[in-house]
């Protein structure tokens, strides 16, 4: 009986050595997992060097776009795929929403570099893509066929494109953006402000813009209508480019559905949103030269480094002249509201500006002079009447046809700030967005309406008196904030709208630093202007249109 415990011993001595030596037989899960990671990176940095051979001309990052550096859509799936296999969940970040559209590949990677600088033929080689599992961003296999590209768009989509775009409707200054990057026969459809514009049909006459279709009207602020839309789907361009204006969300759907791309960009209201809907239309294009067009990506790298050359070449002449140098934007003039003060006035026609950022203002500010109106905060996104009278010692005054009046505690206006007033010596100008504006401004100081430079008056009543800019309402005072005669000059406008945003903003700086702050010349306005149509828009311009262009718009 005693035999037995030692016996027992010896059988679990013996036991355990086994389980020793099996054990050390045996993988490791963390060695295994260390190996598994090891192999991992191995086979992602050998991505992305065949990724880097593949766009070797466009070295630099877009700062702009999403997945910014070395984080691939192909990279961030493996990344998902090692935290699924050892029973973790950790991402490095999810990739942006891929688009797929009907005729299209997810296998290669979106363009995203900043530099745009190069050719697209190496990228549309690019037909191998690491496994993945296609709908994390672009890099899988499936959701699409191979050897087409990709660009990310501003809403960080990975839209897939075919190899070569060479069909592209786009509405408004998106349009002539396109026009500029494409060349010959890009532009199939727009909006009547490209397509009926007569300087574009010069400027673009030898590059097909005549047989571009008009599926807007006016500028293409809104959606088009349903038998427009129709034609659309029916013509099948290669891409749609919007602004989230100029298609509507079951339009896009439609579009998507129909297998054409659709690319987003941002509004073109500043000068950063501008060169950012230049730089994602121009890897959208890619290079077209070997068929007549354009090689777009080297071309919107171009543009990204005239604007910042001129930019800061007319900063320096204009130095900070900005601080003591202003001006009022109007953006239009509607004849059908009417202000009015109870008892006092009534006049039909009001000068409005709208509330948001203007790459107008942007740009008058490198050339030297502050836009008046963007000094005080419009808390929304309407549009506020621009009326030259303190109103804010009236009662009830009010305005219709759905405008907003700003009213200051401190007596400030649109035309009037701390330091000064317009028809002072450093505040000389309003800028109008257009000649009916102008002559609107024009003839109601002519005939001593609102915008008349009335004189100082005095009110006398029970033995006091008061003197005042302004003029009389029986015994009173109704005072204003123009301090003197000031001037009226009509923006200019090209093939694309300076003040409402279009790649030609750019040239606004220098305008508005010649007349207004008056640090440049005409002629080197004149040259300037010259000298962008010719590189980008491949035209040379004539006296002529040269001077359409300083007058403005109609």
């Amino acid at each position: 009986m005693k035999k037995q415990p030692l016996k027992l011993l010896l059988t679990i001595a013996l036991l355990l050595c086994v389980a020793v030596a099996l054990t050390s037989c045996r993988e490791s899960l963390v060695i295994a997992r260390i190996i598994h990671d090891q192999q991992q990176e191995e086979q992602d940095l050998d991505t992305e060097m065949k990724l880097a051979e593949n766009d070797e001309d466009n070295t630099d990052q877009d700062e702009n776009l999403p997945q910014k550096e070395t984080t691939e859509a192909t990279k961030t799936q493996n990344q998902q795929q090692v935290a699924k296999t050892s029973g973790e969940e950790k991402n490095s970040g999810q990739a942006p929403k891929t688009v797929h559209d009907n005729n299209s590949s997810n296998r290669n990677k979106a363009d995203k570099s900043g530099s745009n600088k190069g050719k697209d033929d190496k990228n549309s080689k690019n037909k191998k893509g690491t496994k993945g599992s296609g709908n994390a961003g672009g890099g899988g296999e499936s959701g699409g066929q191979g050897g087409k590209r990709q660009v990310y768009d501003d809403d960080g989509n990975v839209v897939d494109l075919p190899e070569d775009v060479n069909s592209v409707v786009a509405a408004g200054n998106a349009g002539v953006i396109t026009q500029m990057l494409g060349g010959k026969d890009i532009l199939k459809g727009s909006s009547a402000s490209v397509t009926a514009s007569p300087l574009a049909q010069s400027v673009f006459a030898d590059e097909g813009l005549a047989a571009a279709r008009s599926y807007w009207d006016g500028e293409g602020a809104s959606p088009m209508d349903s038998a427009s839309f129709k034609e659309l789907l029916a013509s099948k361009p290669d891409v749609c480019v919007g602004n989230g204006a100029s298609f509507s969300d079951n339009q896009i759907a439609s579009l998507k559905k129909a297998g054409i791309a659709y690319v987003s960009i941002p509004a073109l209201d500043t000068p950063e949103h501008i060169e950012k809907a230049v730089s994602i239309i121009g890897k959208m294009l890619g290079d077209r030269s070997s068929g007549g067009g354009v090689n777009a990506k080297k071309l919107a790298s171009d543009y990204a480094e005239y604007c910042a050359d001129l930019t800061a070449s007319v900063g320096r002449a204009a130095g900070n002249s900005a601080d003591r140098c202003f001006s009022l934007y109007v953006v239009g003039w509607d004849p059908s509201a009417t202000f009015s003060i109870p008892g006092v006035l009534q006049e039909s026609g009001v000068a409005y500006t709208s509330a948001g950022g203007r790459p107008v203002s942007d740009y008058m500010r490198i050339g030297g002079v502050t836009d008046n109106t963007m000094s005080y905060q419009m808390s929304a996104a309407t549009d506020y009447a621009i009326i030259p009278l303190n109103i804010n010692v009236e009662s009830n005054p009010s305005v219709s046809n759905g405008l907003s009046l700003l009213r200051k505690t401190d007596n400030n206006s649109f035309v009037r700030n701390s330091s000064y007033n317009l028809g002072d010596g450093s505040f000389q100008w309003i800028i109008a967005d257009s000649e009916y504006t102008r002559e609107c401004i024009e003839y109601s100081a002519a005939t001593g309406g609102i915008w008349t430079p009335f004189p100082r008056v005095t009110a006398s009543s029970g033995g006091t008196s008061v003197t005042d800019y302004g003029f009389l309402a029986g015994n009173r005072i109704v005072r204003t904030n123009l301090r003197g005669d000031y001037q009226v000059a009509v923006n200019p406008s090209g093939v694309g709208s300076w003040a409402d945003g279009s790649c030609e903003s750019v040239l606004e700086c220098i305008w508005t630093a010649w007349r207004i702050a008056g640090v440049c010349s005409e002629s080197d306005v004149r040259n300037e202007i010259r000298t962008f149509y010719s590189t980008f828009y491949r035209h040379d311009l004539s006296d002529g249109e040269i001077d359409a262009i300083l007058a403005g718009r109609d």
